[in-house]
């Protein structure tokens, strides 16, 4: 009877402690805890985060969402200034491309929304290095000739906010309408200069203002955000990686490195609950064995 009780003990405290280590909320259950009134968010060219005020930012893997056409990942250890200590990661992590690249989401019920775009300009240190464009559902220019560096300087977190209408199978974008169906495109138009990037993409039902009051991010230039709140609850132990390469967004900048990302759990991960879990469990084989011995 022991000798059976310790077999299953001990792979019920395997099966439990892999749990604990490796778990991931499911791309539904992301969904349910997002915070209102955000729709979705996708951490582009990363794993899921949780961000600031609880907003789970999906990992950029394909699912019935998003789909990422073109572009390569990338992730860089630089430090970036003016962001919430949870929303660090988003801006470390980018997609970007030597060409044009695109997000395709699914297109949100019949309302008012405002598309919230992230970056970090990680690659230059003077304005004019890197201009693209972004264009919402092939026709609508929400963002021209964005130069980050010019509007943030390096390093610094960046975002662009955009609203929009839907209304049956047309999306509506300042005094222009184009036809939309299931699916609407987001795509990161390469200039002149450089190349184009993202770092992270939220929807949010509702206007600018409502999108401000979730996940705000204007700081004055040479102002840290931490210096006049208190820092949120680092929710960052939801972060596990995924495989790819991280780097840099321009070929010639030496910053950043490519590196691929390590395919286990990360620093994030619980190593303290784990350890709890071992030892309630040696405790409830010990007691149970003795119990038997007793008998």
């Amino acid at each position: 009877m022991d000798k059976f009780l310790r077999i299953v003990l001990i792979n019920l405290f395997a099966v439990c402690a892999n749990s604990v280590e490796f778990y991931e909320p499911s791309l539904e259950q992301q969904l349910h805890n997002q915070p209102e009134p955000i729709v979705y968010a996708i951490n582009c060219g990363g794993p899921l985060v949780v961000g600031n005020n609880g907003v789970m930012y999906m990992a950029d893997e394909n699912n019935h969402l998003m789909l990422a056409s073109g572009g390569e990942v990338a992730r860089t250890q630089t430090p970036i200034s003016r962001v919430f200590p949870a929303d660090l990661p988003l801006y470390q992590t980018e997609r970007y491309g030597f060409e044009t690249f695109s997000y395709d989401v699914q297109t949100p019920p019949d309302g008012k929304y405002t598309i919230v775009l992230r970056f970090s300009e990680i690659a230059f240190n003077e304005p004019g290095k890197k201009v693209f464009s972004v264009v919402l559902n092939d026709k609508h220019v929400i963002v021209r000739d964005l130069d980050i560096y010019t509007k943030a300087g390096a390093n610094a977190a960046y975002d662009e906010f955009a609203t929009f209408f839907i209304k049956g199978d047309s999306l509506k974008y300042k005094r222009k309408s184009t036809r939309v169906q299931d699916i609407m495109r987001i795509s990161f138009v390469k200039g002149q200069h450089d190349n184009p990037k993202i770092c992270a993409i939220v929807i949010v039902k509702g206007g600018s203002a409502d999108a401000n009051k979730i996940i705000t991010q204007f700081f004055a230039m040479d102002e840290d955000p931490t210096s006049r709140i208190e820092p949120p609850k680092d929710l960052t132990g939801y972060v596990t990686n995924i495989n790819g390469k991280g780097g840099d967004t321009s070929k010639a900048n030496a910053n950043a490195k490519r590196q691929k990302r390590p395919a286990a759990s990360d620093e994030h991960t619980t190593p303290l609950l784990s350890l709890l879990l071992a030892l309630g469990m040696i405790a409830l084989i010990t007691s149970m064995l003795g119990g038997d011995a007793a008998l």
